[in-house]
């Protein structure tokens, strides 16, 4: 008899972000709406190009005239990858959580690909794409561009003045265009507040990530902490970062003043503390999980309120205590050492 033919398997397949198309409209999209310019001071002169190509939002992407070969196959392979992946873990059961929370601060990507013939479909799918891709001619320029000649000029005329500063707005997604010295008078008054900020006359990153790795390593040795918890240790920090969202819906424009501390020698360290005071925060009896939480917790009849977006009623979130969550012996437990998370350096 001959062998029955195989059952077809359904693999989720992930999408490539779409191209940008042409269009007449500041923003690209069936509901996009056109962002509002702001200028500080209200005079400043723009020209009405300028004024509509910063009215398309600062994630705008203009297109090229020519499309970059390099840079189509290695999106196109990364795609392909990601097929790849897609299929050979379908079905399959994640991993558990480590029970080490240090272990997940840091990860290193993988660069793992599955073989071929795992999939003959998959396979043919990718080496027609590769055929049809190789079809193409790369050297010919686009035909369509989502600029016009005159809005072009005007993003070189707006990228190449350093009198402009732009700034997305700290609140309604406007954009601010600001005149470079009210930019850096405004950092400087609010850099000049010595209850939040002192002048340095040097950079003490290095010094910061010495005493933290000093201290860590330290601790490790003692027994204190676990050897996984050298991964608090940042690879290669660098200083905090400032800057300043204009207020456009303040008097005069200020700015708020926000400081990332993205790459800085604490980071990691503050992400195992959110880790730990999250799971404490939850076993609060004033925690409300989010704001359908919060509506449930106000309405007279318990339960009654359904969450647009699911089709059972929303309950609150019970209290997490040893009898109705067994899971709670699984917290991450805190050292009973002190780590200098902010140490007075001098």
């Amino acid at each position: 008899m001959p062998n029955p033919a195989p059952t077809p398997i359904a693999v989720p397949i992930p999408t490539p972000n779409p191209a940008p198309t042409p269009s007449s409209s500041p923003k690209s999209g069936p509901n996009s709406q056109p962002c509002h310019v702001f200028t500080t001071p209200p005079d400043l002169p723009l020209s009405e190009d300028e004024r509509l190509v910063l009215s398309r939002g600062l994630t705008f992407i203009p297109r090229r005239s020519r499309i970059n070969e390099f840079n189509t196959w290695r999106d196109i392979e990364q795609f392909f990858r990601r097929l790849r992946l897609c299929a050979f873990f379908f079905n399959q059961d994640s991993l558990p959580p480590s029970d080490d929370p240090f272990s997940c601060l840091q990860h290193t990507p993988s660069t793992w690909t599955p073989r071929t013939g795992l999939l003959p479909a998959l396979d043919l799918f990718i080496a027609n794409c590769r055929r049809d891709i190789n079809r193409l001619n790369f050297s010919t320029p686009l035909t369509h561009s989502n600029l016009s000649p005159s809005e072009r000029a005007a993003l070189h005329s707006l990228r190449s003045n350093p009198n402009l500063t732009i700034k997305p707005a700290d609140k309604g997604g406007a954009v601010v265009v600001w005149r470079t010295n009210l930019y850096t008078a405004e950092a400087k008054r609010q850099l000049a507040d010595t209850s939040s900020y002192c002048p340095l006359d040097h950079d003490p990153t290095s010094h910061h990530q010495t005493i933290i790795s000093q201290t860590i390593h330290n601790l490790i040795t003692s027994g204190d902490l676990p050897s996984t918890a050298s991964n608090l240790i940042f690879p290669q920090p660098s200083i905090a970062r400032f800057c300043l969202p204009p207020k456009i819906h303040k008097p005069d424009c200020p700015g708020r003043h926000i400081v990332s501390a993205c790459s800085c020698p604490t980071e990691l360290i503050s992400a195992y503390l959110d880790t730990v005071l999250s799971l404490l925060v939850q076993n609060l009896p004033t925690y409300v999980r989010d704001t359908t939480a919060s509506i449930i917790f106000a309405s007279p009849i318990p339960n009654a309120l359904s969450s647009p977006w699911t089709s059972s009623p929303c309950t609150p979130p019970s209290p997490l205590t040893k009898d109705s969550n067994p899971s709670i012996s699984s917290f991450p437990t805190v050292p009973t050492c002190t780590l200098p998370l902010t140490p007075s350096f001098d």
